[in-house]
């Protein structure tokens, strides 16, 4: 349990040093030809570290483009709606091109949420695997995944609704006329 500790406070780099020293001297009191391995609990433990930072790293990417893609949304119905402005006649290309734009948005919000939820359940998986055998009854008690998957299906759900309104506010531009 208190190597679990270490890797949730941070220390993955300590607690993989301290495996390999305990392998080191368990080796040296091994007959035979020597052989490294890196334990099971490591590897697990490294996994978990590995896909918190990809979810952190995805997030984090996925939310930079949301808000480019809402700013460029934003200036263009900014300049369209500018007063003594005149319609250019290609306009219902620019508009064509905004309903793609954000049909791919919306797309990307769908992947990536559905990416940041299949991370939390593997790292559920890992966490049972690495207190399967801790003598915790309390499941209160384990430690849990730190992607939070209701605030990830709401902020999800909201930025898909976002995209898909200004879909439909640009698919009503091209199909009214007179704009």
């Amino acid at each position: 349990m208190r190597r679990l500790k270490l890797v949730w406070q941070g220390d993955l780099e300590s607690f993989c040093k301290a495996h390999c020293q305990e392998l080191a001297a368990s080796d040296d009191n091994a007959v035979g030809p020597r052989r490294e391995t890196v334990p099971r609990n490591a590897l697990l433990f490294k996994e978990l570290d590995e896909t918190n930072n990809w979810a952190r790293l995805g997030s984090q990417l996925y939310f930079g483009w949301f808000a480019l893609l809402l700013t460029i949304n934003g200036v263009a119905i900014g300049w369209l709606f500018a007063p003594s402005r005149a319609m250019p006649s290609f306009a219902p290309f620019v508009f064509f091109m905004f309903i793609v734009l954000n049909l791919m948005g919306t797309l990307a919000t769908i992947f990536v949420g559905k990416y940041l939820l299949e991370c939390d359940r593997r790292m559920q998986e890992v966490i049972a695997t690495l207190t399967e055998h801790d003598g915790t009854e309390n499941p209160e008690s384990r430690p849990r995944s730190p992607m939070p998957q209701q605030a990830v299906k709401i902020l999800f759900g909201f930025t898909a609704v976002a995209l898909i309104m200004l879909v439909l506010f640009w698919m009503i531009l091209i199909l009214t006329p007179g704009h």
